[in-house]
């Protein structure tokens, strides 16, 4: 059975998974009595551990990104969220147009444009699924 301890540990590596074992807890203190709460969230920090998270993904994309289409969706919704705090799953959709901007581009997002870097491995090639110089919008998901 977890301790209060081992449970405020999980949640401070793990925050987004503070509703998904609500239930658990719940559980384990109905049915085997146990002494364990969950603590209080901590808004700043589960913001800087999303932070990191983002930034880490970012990090292996640039390393280990391949160019793909879906790899440029991956990497666009990352970085909307990174740079800019949009929530987003472009990864899921087409790819948006992109007007080639210096050392990344720029994607118009309900009705806003936003510069976004690109690694690398991102090569911009007029003709070659980007746009040429004109701006294509993509909707927004809610």
């Amino acid at each position: 059975m977890p301790s209060q301890a081992q449970l405020n540990a999980y949640l401070a590596k793990k925050p987004g998974q503070r509703a998904a074992i609500s239930g658990f807890v719940r559980y384990l203190r109905e049915v085997h009595g146990a002494e364990v709460r969950l603590p209080s969230a901590n808004k700043t920090e589960v913001k800087r551990l999303r932070r990191k998270n983002l930034e880490a993904e970012l990090l292996a994309l640039m390393r280990h990104g391949d160019g793909s289409e879906s790899c440029k969706r991956y990497w666009i919704s990352v970085a909307l969220t990174y740079f800019h705090g949009l929530r987003t799953s472009l990864y899921k959709n087409a790819l948006p147009a992109v007007v080639p901007a210096e050392e990344g581009g720029v994607i118009v997002w309900g009705n806003r444009e936003y510069w976004l870097p690109f690694p690398q491995w991102w090569v911009t090639i007029p003709g070659l699924g980007e746009s040429q110089g004109a701006v294509v919008e993509h909707s927004p998901e809610h």
